[in-house]
């Protein structure tokens, strides 16, 4: 094999992705019929925080009556937790909530828990549940988890002003970049509480970006739900009694713009910072295809949420809503349905392995498939319609900046392997330079391009999309990216020795010295890594 074909396939294996410092994974299990549960999971990192959530139900692909669905968090301290109960083919109104400092939480109508476990702890490879009290009923529960040594987190809970003001909530410790917050209805009540009737929320915030999804099933004889685009909404009826924004995100916290008060609320948030993580709001008209782009990294996990209806202040009648996750390698949508009016009561509850959202329907409604992940979003594939638009809520977490196509440069860039460091003067002619492998053995009379050149090893062999090398490009790479423009495949190589590749610097050169200049620049990065330096991308905010 020629020199210049072993440095192709060098590049091709020294361009991996580079090591990122956050990262998230979703998963499922069933609860255990103890009092302590060690569940394995996949995150290979000790998690920094973790959201859990289900539908009450017991097995998969399968409508169940009623409904038992949560969504808890915890930053690996503190835990929060809302539960909703909505019970099928009753003669009255059978809705409750339940609020409590647990991770998990299974409820009846009645102020005594069917199950409830707290977060025991977590390594990089399980998480301990401790359970009191269990019932032991198989139900599956769901979880994200997320880790790196970027992510910072924190779950707190406070009272609202009961009027329209500004108010700062503190104690954070760092600035946040994204809110995941519980309201079930309850004012100035501890920990745990209970009411008779489900009145919960689900809502998020990020910069410039924010949703609310709420549902009602009232003793007063009404079921309904809402989505709006506020960090908090709450409404029994039109107009809201309930809303507020996020002025801003601070260094100790963030501070709230409440623009409707009509008394106090307790809020449970959960605070996360770091790179690659993002909320988001999308609408979409099943069926179809659907491209969400333009975030600044490569979603890996998604979180999603919708109420199937329009954003907007005006309830739509009947609760309804989905939950969803999606990794690599894992599917998971949780769906609940109530109606109650006219009598008895229809509730329904689904978990589906195939799916990230899904109604509750006995006959296939509305569905949403995540096809794939891409370098800056992820596409959905929508089933289903019930003749008008749809909005979802959603949060994304990435590998860090710009994914793949964008990794070249900001791995193998001129920060880690630039001129300055992997020059003349450290990686050139004297350690790996002409006279061991120079223009002569490696360079065009030998096996120039026309062997290994751009053909073989450049935009045809290991193109933009395996070589990084469509964003490498000439500002940081230099020759990966100017190998594809200058050196691709439309002339096929075939006389490579005759053409000026353009490189970062604006200079141009010839295929020998380009491969020259590329290998001083491998080599520098593997002997970095033989001697255990981590590349990590730079940060973008």
């Amino acid at each position: 094999m020629t020199d210049q074909r072993v440095l192709g396939l060098l590049a091709l294996t020294l361009a991996a992705p580079p090591t990122y410092a956050s990262s998230a994974v979703v998963g499922s299990f069933t609860q255990g019929n103890g009092a302590s549960q060690q569940v394995a999971h996949p995150l290979g990192l000790q998690p920094r925080a973790a959201i859990f959530w289900a539908s009450g139900g017991t097995s998969v692909g399968t409508i169940e009556r009623s409904a038992y669905p949560m969504v808890g968090f915890t930053d690996g301290a503190a835990t929060y937790v809302s539960g909703m109960t909505a019970v099928d083919n009753q003669s009255f109104n059978y809705g409750a909530r339940a609020i409590a400092p647990a991770l998990i939480t299974f409820d009846t109508g009645t102020n005594t828990p069917l199950a409830r476990a707290t977060l025991a702890g977590w390594n990089a490879s399980t998480f301990t549940l401790a359970w009191s009290p269990n019932d032991g009923l198989p139900r599956v529960i769901h979880y994200l988890l997320i880790g790196g040594t970027d992510v910072s987190a924190k779950a707190l809970d406070f009272i609202t002003n009961n009027t329209a003001s500004t108010q700062a909530v503190t104690g954070v410790g760092f600035k946040p970049d994204l809110l995941v917050s519980l309201y079930a209805a309850f004012a100035n009540s501890g920990l745990p509480s209970y009411s008779p009737s489900l009145h919960s929320h689900l809502s998020a915030a990020g910069p410039g970006v924010e949703w609310s999804l709420g549902l009602n099933v009232q003793t007063a004889g009404f079921a309904n739900r809402y989505f709006a685009p506020d960090a908090l909404f709450i409404t029994q009826s039109t107009p809201p009694v309930f809303t507020a924004n996020v002025a801003s995100f601070d260094s100790n916290g963030f501070t709230l713009n409440l623009t409707r008060s009509s008394g106090n609320a307790r809020i449970m948030t959960l605070c996360l910072a770091g790179q690659g993580l993002a909320v988001g709001l999308l609408t979409t008209s099943a069926p179809g295809t659907q491209q969400v782009g333009g975030l600044a990294f490569s979603p890996q996990t998604v979180l999603a949420s919708t109420g199937f209806m329009p954003a907007s202040e005006t309830p739509a009648t009947v609760a309804r809503f989905s939950i969803g996750g999606a990794s690599q390698t894992q599917t998971i949508a949780t769906a609940m349905r109530s109606i109650v009016s006219p009598l008895p009561t229809s509730a329904t509850s689904l978990y589906d392995a195939t799916t990230l959202l899904a109604e509750a329907e006995a006959t296939p409604g509305i569905s949403a498939r995540l096809a794939r992940f891409s370098t800056d979003g992820f596409t959905l594939e929508w089933s289903g319609t019930d003749g008008g638009p749809i909005s979802v809520g959603y949060l994304a977490f990435g590998v860090g900046d710009a994914g793949a196509a964008d990794a070249g440069a900001a791995d193998a860039g001129a920060a880690d392997a630039g001129a300055a460091d992997a020059g003349a003067a450290d990686a050139g002619a004297a350690d790996a330079g002409a006279g061991d492998a120079g223009a002569a053995d490696a360079g065009a009379a030998d096996a120039g391009a026309a062997d290994a050149g751009a053909a073989d090893a450049g935009a045809a062999d290991a193109g933009p999309a395996d070589a990084g090398a469509a964003d490498a490009g000439a500002a940081d790479a230099g020759a990966v990216d100017a190998g594809a423009v200058d050196a691709g495949p439309d002339d096929g190589g075939v006389r490579p020795a005759e053409r000026q590749l353009h490189v970062g610097c604006g200079c141009t050169a010839a295929p020998a010295e380009l491969g020259l200049a590329l290998a001083a620049m491998l080599l520098v990065r593997f002997r970095r890594r033989s001697r255990g330096e981590t590349f990590v991308a730079p940060v973008r905010r």
